[in-house]
Order: structure tokens, then C-alpha cells, then sequence
């Protein structure tokens, strides 16, 4: 008798874990969990969602409640007549390419319980604006809201500490950006060719800023680096031509080949006194340059087209006292045409 209730009690849990696909008020679902259900992609391809969709907290198929926790993978991608879509607290995740290529899709309403936000999720929403990320969100996924052109302000909750490669890439309105205080890293391409971006805060636990995450932000004119940052990576400002002035803080020992080069209006860089090494035209193609402080009371190791295609000819390098005659014999720093000496700090 034990047994034939385990094997009862069983089949009953497989049946509702394997509820099926369903069509309910117009939208696809797929009851994939017990009494959970996932928006999901239409397997024969022919729902295309347009207007304004307000997805429900629960749906009841055959008599049963499913709560919907989940907008699956792709589950509206593609649906360009897509307006709005309004999603309930229910739902935990918006997965990969949910709303991919949604080119009229101008609001998305977010539920306070989302977690996860995947890959490609929002990718080519050319219209979406206004967005609001809920407190909840944890995780932001490789490409996320890439070239979304019209996205113009935007807060990232304090409670996130991933978001992948390319998230914001090609976001060319946007102006403003506050990202996470718990954020460790500034991911590869992460604000690339975001052309209308003017200032960047970066948060005091970022350690490492990766390759061309900055790369061709044209109109970005501020930086303030964090107090933990210790690496600026390839090409990470590479082409930022409105910036005039560096400060890169006592903590950082790298910047990395080309992190930034062609920045045209670069007129002042100052080193800290951390710095250990610093890569081939990390800024070349600089060609304002008037003045470069070097911090350490040590020199850092230097590739030799650190400055490679900037102007030095009216450039002063200021440098501590003790150093100032190895500066005046290296190359490149043996290139500016004035040295001068500068007190350590006390």
C-alpha cells in the first residue's frame, strides 16, 4: 500500500511538472513547473504579439493556477508591432532574447521580484525609453539592452553585481548612467560607441575596467575612478575625444595598449603613484597633450609608443626631482620638450 501511494503521489507531481504548452487570453505559455508557467516562444511560429500586453500574475488552464514567474527565451522576439508590455510582481526572470528586435517596443513595466535579466533580452529595442530596473535585479545579462538608441537615463540598482559584455553597447542617447555601488568590474564593450554619454562615475569597488568598455563614448568629458581600481584595459577610452583631463588615482599600476589613444582634446594626465606599467599608445594619438604628471617615486615600466602619434613638442612632463635626469634621458619621456620637477606628496 506504501508503495502504490509513492508511485500515486509521483505521477501526480510528473503530470503537473509536464503540464505542456498552452494558449490563454491570446499568449502563449509554457506550464513547465508545478503550478508555475513561462511566457513562451510559440513553437509553430505563428503568434505575433503587437499593441500593449499586460501579462498576468496567474493563469488558469483546465481548472488549474500556474503563476508566471517567467518570460522565456525569445518568447516575443522579433514582434515589431510590439508597443508596450506590462509584467507582474510574479515574474523572477526575463530570459535570453526575450524581447529581442521589439523595434516599437517603447515601455516595458517591471515587476519588484525580477532577478535576472539575460542575454540579448532587449537587443535592437530601438525605441524602448524610460526604463526603470527594479530593486530586485541581480544579474545583466552579454548584450542586454544593446542598441536600444533610445534610452537616455538610466539607474542600475545597488543590488547588482553582474552585468555582461556589450550590455549598453550602441545606446547612442544615452546621457546618464548610475551603475551599482557593489559592481567589481566594467565588463568588455560594456558602454562601447555610446556616443551621447558625458560623465561616468565609476563605483569604489570596481577593480578592474576591461577592454573597450568606453571605446568610442565621443562626448564623454568626465571620469571619476573609483578608489579600488586598479587595471584600465585596452582601448577602454580608446577614441573618447571630448575628455581633456585624466586623473588616474594613487591605486592603479596598469593602463593598458590603447586605453586612450585618439582621445584628440587630451590635454592633462596625471599618474599616481602606484603605477607599474603602462602599454604601447595607451596615449597615442593624443594631440592636445600640454602636461603629464608622473606621481611614483619610481618609473614605471614603459613601452617606448606609449605616446606614439601624439604631439610632445609643447608638452611638459613634471616628475619627481630625484628622477628628473633618468625622465630626461628615456625614451619615450625623453621626447616632451620641458621637464619639471614636482615636491612628493606629503
Amino acid at each position: 500500500m506504501k508503495k502504490q501511494f509513492i508511485l500515486i503521489v509521483a505521477l501526480f507531481l510528473m503530470v503537473g511538472m509536464n503540464a505542456g504548452a498552452a494558449v490563454i487570453d491570446s499568449i502563449y505559455y509554457n506550464l513547465t513547473h508545478v503550478y508555475e508557467a513561462e511566457v513562451a516562444r510559440d513553437s509553430t511560429n505563428t503568434f505575433s504579439y503587437s499593441g500593449d500586453i499586460v501579462i498576468p500574475d496567474t493563469v488558469y488552464y483546465k481548472g488549474v493556477a500556474y503563476r508566471v514567474v517567467t518570460v522565456g527565451n525569445s518568447a516575443f522576439a522579433g514582434c515589431e508591432k510590439l508597443n508596450s508590455v506590462t509584467l507582474p510582481s510574479s515574474v523572477q526572470s526575463i530570459n535570453n532574447a526575450a524581447f529581442s528586435k521589439c523595434t516599437h517596443l517603447s515601455r516595458v513595466t517591471m515587476g519588484d521580484n525580477i532577478t535576472a535579466i539575460g542575454d540579448n533580452a532587449f537587443a535592437g529595442c530601438t525605441l524602448l525609453m524610460g526604463l526603470k530596473l527594479p530593486a530586485s535585479l541581480k544579474k545583466i545579462g552579454y548584450r542586454a539592452f544593446a542598441d536600444c538608441a533610445s534610452l537616455t537615463v538610466l539607474t542600475i540598482p545597488d543590488g547588482v553585481t553582474s552585468i555582461g559584455q556589450s550590455a549598453f553597447r550602441k545606446c547612442t542617447d544615452l546621457r546618464s548612467v548610475t551603475l551599482p555601488k557593489r559592481l567589481t568590474m566594467i565588463d568588455n564593450d560594456m558602454f562601447r560607441e555610446c556616443t551621447a554619454l558625458e560623465q561616468i562615475n565609476i563605483p569604489q569597488q570596481v577593480t578592474t575596467i576591461n577592454p573597450n568598455a568606453f571605446r568610442g563614448c565621443t562626448s564623454l568629458k568626465n571620469i571619476s575612478f573609483g578608489s579600488k581600481l586598479v587595471t584600465v584595459d585596452d582601448n577602454a577610452f580608446r577614441d573618447c575625444v571630448a575628455l581633456t583631463a585624466i586623473e588616474l588615482l594613487d591605486n592603479i599600476n596598469k593602463v593598458g595598449v590603447g586605453a586612450f589613444q585618439g582621445c584628440k582634446k587630451l590635454k592633462t594626465i596625471t599618474l599616481g603613484s602606484a603605477i607599474e606599467s603602462l602599454f604601447a599608445s595607451a596615449f597615442g594619438e593624443c594631440t592636445s597633450l600640454t602636461d603629464v604628471f608622473m606621481q611614483s617615486d619610481n618609473i614605471p615600466k614603459t613601452d617606448q609608443n606609449l605616446f606614439l602619434g601624439s604631439s610632445l613638442t609643447n608638452a611638459t612632463l613634471h616628475c619627481r626631482p630625484a628622477l628628473m635626469e633618468i625622465y630626461q634621458k628615456a625614451k619615450p619621456w625623453s621626447d616632451f620638450s620641458k621637464h619639471d620637477s614636482i615636491a612628493p606628496v606629503q
